[in-house]
């Protein structure tokens, strides 16, 4: 028996709070890997002809896709604050 999309949406939304805090963790991690990288790479890893110039870039505009990592950590800190 199927349910009516309204209530397994309701249902399912339960974890939508932990995706925000899931997506700051999976960005972090992304550019500290791709910092590091770099970083072991030095300048080289820096011109255009290099992978590496692109997945920093790429990896940097996570930052500001929503929710934003201030966003996100204020809204977790409220829904545990919040009696």
């Amino acid at each position: 028996m199927t349910t009516p999309s309204s209530s397994r949406d309701s249902r399912d939304s339960g974890h939508l709070p932990q995706l925000s805090l899931l997506k700051v963790q999976i960005a972090r991690s992304a550019i500290t890997a791709v910092q590091t990288a770099v970083a072991a790479l030095g300048n080289p890893a820096l011109t255009r002809h290099q992978p590496f110039e692109r997945h920093l870039r790429d990896v940097l505009c996570v930052r500001v896709h929503p929710p934003q990592e201030d966003t996100a950590l204020l809204a977790a800190g409220r829904r545990l604050l919040t009696p």
